[in-house]
């Protein structure tokens, strides 16, 4: 895979792209049911828990039913305006959609409109490396690219919750995952370099 030009230079669009959206999900959006127990019981006060971890859990069920959507929107989108662009509209929106939910979440009304959005642009990505990665390699190399772009990914995301944390510490929640959004210009940045994929054959 790396012996190739070609094979090795989607193998390495591949891991940058899928990357971003594990630290994303994994080192930010994970970080949602935090900040609602922080708006709803800041003082963390032991009478108020029960109700609070209530709260949570509904609103991080809106965040899931909006993460389903995701992931089945971006095929849709991906067809009509292909892959690259499908992951722009995505890198873009979360980009967006991240600060705005850390913060504007200030009540668990406002975490059942953002939570949901959430989800569902974070999420969005996960489809799309399902989508795009079997159509940066040839068979002989499809199942090893795919899973190896992914999986190499996962290592590098543990960044995201270490860096979630420090910077958590340092400046509070709302902050850290404004800050740690960042992460989407960078694939934004990785896009010129991935291949469009859209309407050809798979490469043999």
């Amino acid at each position: 895979m790396f012996g190739d030009p070609r094979w090795r230079r989607n193998a390495l669009v591949g891991i940058s792209l899928a990357a971003v959206g594990v630290i994303g999900f994994w080192g930010i959006g994970t970080w949602s049911p935090d900040l609602l127990r922080l708006v709803l019981n800041p003082q963390d006060l032991p009478e108020l828990k029960p109700h609070t971890e209530r709260m949570v859990s509904i609103a991080i069920m809106a965040q899931n039913f909006g993460a389903f959507f995701g992931i089945l929107s971006w095929a849709w989108v991906a067809e009509r305006i292909g892959r690259r662009g499908a992951f722009a509209l995505s890198f873009l929106s979360c980009l967006f959609v991240v600060p705005l939910t850390f913060l504007a979440t200030n009540s668990f009304a406002s975490a059942l409109v953002l939570f949901p959005l959430l989800g569902f642009f974070t999420t969005s990505l996960f489809g799309g490396y399902a989508v795009y990665f079997p159509e940066l390699f040839p068979t002989r190399l499809r199942a090893t690219g795919t899973g190896f772009c992914y999986n190499v990914a996962r290592y590098l995301a543990i960044a995201g919750p270490y860096t979630f944390g420090h910077l958590r510490a340092i400046f509070g929640i709302r902050t850290a995952g404004t800050l740690l959004s960042g992460i989407f210009l960078l694939g934004l940045a990785v896009l010129p370099f991935a291949p469009e994929t859209k309407g050809k054959p798979l490469p043999e």
